[in-house]
Formats: structure tokens, C-alpha cells, sequence
């Protein structure tokens, strides 16, 4: 079971979050068993360039409160359809997430 907000503003979800958890917990459900999905908001530089490190930085203080499983859309992060400007976005994302664990 699990919850996927439309909503990609934590402003909007997080307290949804919060709510569901008491909800869950007043009808003897394990909160903890039940999943919280969103997506990740790109975060963008002072240039208006998108920021990985930025958007994954969000991870942490959003599963903090509540969030169980993020998601990124890599798109945002691609200048073009090069499959070498994938592979060198996977290999910047594997060292980020690590830094979150």
C-alpha cells in the first residue's frame, strides 16, 4: 500500500503525509508499512541551470518527514538525447546518493 501525491510541493504533501499516519495508525495500520511517494523538485542555480546535488539534497529533510521513496526525473537534468551525457549524469548521481545514506 502507498500514497503517490499529484502534488510535487512538499508544502502541499508533507502535512498529507503527517495526516495519513495518524489515519493509518487509528485503524490499527502500521504507518511504517505503508509507502509515501514523490518526486523530487529540480532545484536550479543562479543561473537557472538545473542542480543534482541541490535536487538530491532535498532527499534527506523530505524523508525526515515522512516521504518513504523518492522520484527523479533525470530528463530535467539532460541537454540532449546523448547516451554519453546519461552515462556521466549516472555516474555524478552515485556518489550523491551515496552521501545520503
Amino acid at each position: 500500500d502507498g500514497w503517490l501525491p499529484i502534488s510535487d510541493d512538499p508544502a502541499v504533501y508533507l502535512p498529507e503525509i503527517a495526516r495519513l499516519r495518524v489515519a493509518l495508525a487509528a485503524r490499527s495500520r502500521d504507518p511504517a508499512t505503508f509507502a509515501f511517494r514523490a518526486r523530487l523538485r529540480c532545484v536550479r542555480n543562479a543561473a537557472g541551470l538545473p542542480d543534482l546535488a541541490a535536487t538530491l539534497r532535498q532527499a534527506s529533510e523530505l524523508c525526515a518527514a515522512g516521504l518513504t521513496e523518492a522520484e527523479l526525473y533525470l530528463v530535467e537534468f539532460l541537454a540532449s538525447e546523448s547516451p554519453a551525457e546519461l552515462d556521466e549524469l549516472l555516474g555524478r548521481c552515485a556518489p550523491l546518493l551515496a552521501a545520503l545514506r
